[in-house]
């Protein structure tokens, strides 16, 4: 792909309408004239195959992490359950450490954990709380002219839509 130059586009656009300023008025007549003056849309075609493609490509790499995670997914499945499998056979056999080649096993107490029964009996000095703006509130009230000191709507740039039909 040859390389875009913006300012080079924009400097012959200028060119254009200084030389013909009828076009500026027209906008029929104007995009006919770009098109025909300059390298504007064959510039933008490029740029939409190359907006196309690397969409393809995250498209394909998404898939494969997904199909990467279930497959991770599905093999610590299966160490949970050979784990499972093993301590069931060393209790069985009574066994609190098996010497192998490969390493040594040892059944163990599982550290303590907490486990809470009603929450509604934890008393407040065992509560965090998670405090954060709601912005989709403070949206709605600067949307409806009301002021929410510490906030402000910002002034987004433009975006790029594609449409294809």
């Amino acid at each position: 792909m040859m390389r875009v130059q913006p300012e080079l586009i924009r400097r012959t656009v200028e060119a254009l309408l200084l030389e013909h300023p009828e076009v500026r008025e027209d906008e029929d007549l104007r995009i006919t004239a770009i098109e025909g003056e300059t390298d504007t849309f064959e510039l933008l075609a490029i740029a939409l195959d190359d907006i196309r493609e690397a969409q393809m490509m995250r498209s394909a790499i998404t898939e494969h992490i997904e199909a990467l995670r279930a497959r991770a997914t599905r093999f610590e499945r299966r160490e949970e359950f050979q784990r499972k499998l093993v301590l069931r056979i060393m209790e069985a056999a009574k066994l609190c450490k098996a010497v192998l080649p490969q390493a040594t096993l040892s059944v163990r107490p599982a550290p303590r954990a907490v486990r809470i029964i009603n929450q509604a009996f934890i008393p407040d000095p065992f509560w965090r709380v998670k405090r954060e703006p709601d912005l989709s509130q403070i949206k709605a009230a600067l949307k409806a002219g009301t002021d929410v000191p510490g906030a402000a709507l910002s002034n987004a740039p433009d975006t790029l839509a594609i449409l294809t039909r």
